[in-house]
């Protein structure tokens, strides 16, 4: 039983490198799209699915999760090339 606490200890070390380096590599592989009609907003792509984008929109310090239209986003060439 005294090898229980140190395996415990271990999982959740191990645990918070991984969830450190996932959010490290997330961030740097955003894609950053434009947003029809509104395009000064600083927006990245979480996920699309066939009636919605989920879009990260940063506008100053203040960050918000906006759902649009897929109509409504493009993808500037430059970021597909990568």
């Amino acid at each position: 039983m005294t090898a229980l606490p140190f395996y415990l200890e271990h999982i959740e070390t191990d645990a918070k490198n991984k969830a450190k380096i996932n959010i490290n590599n997330y961030a740097n592989k955003m894609l950053k799209i434009n947003i029809h009609n509104q395009p000064s907003k600083e927006a990245y792509k979480i996920l699309c699915s066939q009636n919605l984008c989920a879009i990260l929109v940063i506008n100053g310090k203040e960050k918000s999760l906006e759902y649009y239209d897929p109509k409504d986003i493009s993808f500037p060439l430059k970021s597909l090339n990568k």
